[in-house]
């Protein structure tokens, strides 16, 4: 009895003792969120160091950012029609772009397998990509066509190729209608089979044309069987073309026609004719061959020298005045020469 009262005593502090402890432990987890800024900002000071300032990170709207690109991430290799896909990080504002970047590969086909040609379809070659895996078929020429054998007492035929079966009537026509020639189109007589029911059409005749009125005043005809209407241009009797007689000309006189040419006919017909240039080689302002006035300036007469004669003076009574020629000079008065 004794030992268990001892036993309570001590389990009751070892507990008592463990509360306190955590409650101590909540107590200075609290302080230190509380006073924990304020401590090192007091620390900091008695040290002479610098609080430490909060940084705001700047936030830029999306729409007005110029966006800095990173290098990108492959997100999708390329395949056979697609490019490869990239991802891209703008560093300022955080948008994300996927970007096609580059070519597609394209296919390369391989030959897998062939189907030979039947009666009703063309032989087939199918090819695989060996890159992707996907699968193209292609056509080959033409198909075979049947090939039927003779015709049985029932009426029916077989290929040999296919052992497709056909039935073969021995058709008996029957005239069902007949439809009546027009302006454009020829008589159509419709017939029937009457084992089948089969429809053939032939044509009989040809087309009777039209049947034009008068010509309008306004140019126009009508067919006075289907009423169809027609401009009608009227047609001009061809100008009949003048027949040249072979005849030595007679040529006329040279007329002018202008500043630089004349021209002259001949006088046993006026459609043969002959231009030429104007031409002036006695310089006197007019053509030669047509008198026409080529220069309106008069031209100007040749000159005649004149020679006047030198007056004779006496060379005592002269005032000479002197012109140096080297070792002499000479009175270019009176001519005296020293």
């Amino acid at each position: 009895m004794k030992s268990l009262n001892k036993n309570l005593k001590t389990n009751g502090r070892t507990s008592l003792h463990s509360y306190l402890l955590f409650v101590g432990l909540l107590c200075f987890v609290a302080l230190s969120f509380v006073f924990g800024p304020l401590t090192s900002n007091l620390i900091t000071s008695a040290y002479g160091a610098k609080p430490v300032k909060s940084i705001t990170k700047q936030v830029i709207p999306k729409s007005k950012c110029a966006h800095l690109w990173n290098a990108g991430a492959t997100q999708v290799e390329a395949t056979c029609t697609v490019g490869r896909k990239v991802k891209y990080y703008c560093n300022k504002c955080g948008t994300t772009e996927t970007r096609v970047v580059g070519s597609a590969l394209g296919h390369s086909w391989v030959k897998k397998s062939t189907n030979s040609a039947t009666c009703t379809k063309a032989a087939e070659i199918v090819y695989e990509c060996k890159i992707c895996g996907q699968a193209k078929t292609e056509t080959s020429g033409s198909p075979l066509g049947h090939n039927w054998g003779s015709v049985s007492s029932k009426n029916e035929r077989r290929c040999t190729r296919c052992y497709a079966r056909e039935y073969v009537c021995n058709h008996s026509w029957v005239k069902k209608s007949t439809n009546s020639a027009t302006c454009t189109k020829a008589a159509e007589i419709v017939y029937e089979c009457k084992i089948c029911g089969q429809a053939k059409t032939e044509t009989s005749g040809s087309p009777l044309g039209h049947n034009w009125g008068s010509v309008s005043s306004k140019n126009e005809r009508r067919c006075t069987r289907c009423y169809v209407r027609e401009t009608v241009i009227p047609t001009r009797s061809p100008v009949p073309t003048p027949t040249a007689i072979p005849h030595t000309h007679s040529w006329g006189s040279w007329v002018a026609e202008g500043a630089s040419v004349h021209r002259r006919s001949c006088t046993l017909n006026s459609n043969h004719y002959e231009i030429g240039s104007h031409s002036d080689g006695n310089k006197d302002g007019k053509c030669d061959l047509c008198g026409y006035q080529m220069s309106t300036k008069t031209p100007r007469p040749t000159a005649t020298p004149i020679k006047i004669p030198r007056p004779t003076i006496n060379q005592a009574n002269c005032q000479h005045q002197w012109i140096n020629y080297g070792t002499y000079r000479v009175c270019h008065i009176c001519g005296k020469r020293i």
